[in-house]
């Protein structure tokens, strides 16, 4: 996971920096549609804070389980047909050694998990 981290922060980062970088270069401001590429690279680099939540969720089952947790607590979320199939049938738990479970069956309410 932390390799796609990187790998998407420098797809995301790089054009813009190199981008900066020939700015300062007095043949490149000249250029006519700089402020175009520049807008498009910036909009990409800003993107960068979007697309960490999609990976986490994708590829981390604590990180998943706290999410759909918090989204089942909002009221019209609850009716959601991606969050009907998570109704507290998996525990998301930090270690081994937690001793609540979220379950969506009582409201939204922790209880004492049986390990």
């Amino acid at each position: 996971m932390m390799v796609t981290v990187v790998i998407v922060f420098t797809m995301c980062w790089l054009p813009f920096n190199v981008l900066v970088i020939l700015i300062n270069d007095d043949a490149y401001r000249e250029w006519e549609p700089l402020p175009f590429i520049w807008f498009g690279f910036h909009w990409l680099s800003m993107s960068h804070s979007c697309y960490n939540p999609i990976i986490y969720c994708y590829m981390n089952a604590r990180f998943r389980g706290g999410f759909l947790q918090i989204t089942y607590r909002v009221p019209f979320l609850r009716r959601s047909c991606c969050l009907k199939r998570y109704r507290g049938e998996r525990n998301y738990d930090a270690t081994g050694e937690m001793t609540f479970k979220f379950n969506a069956d009582n409201g939204g309410a922790f209880q004492e998990s049986d390990n």
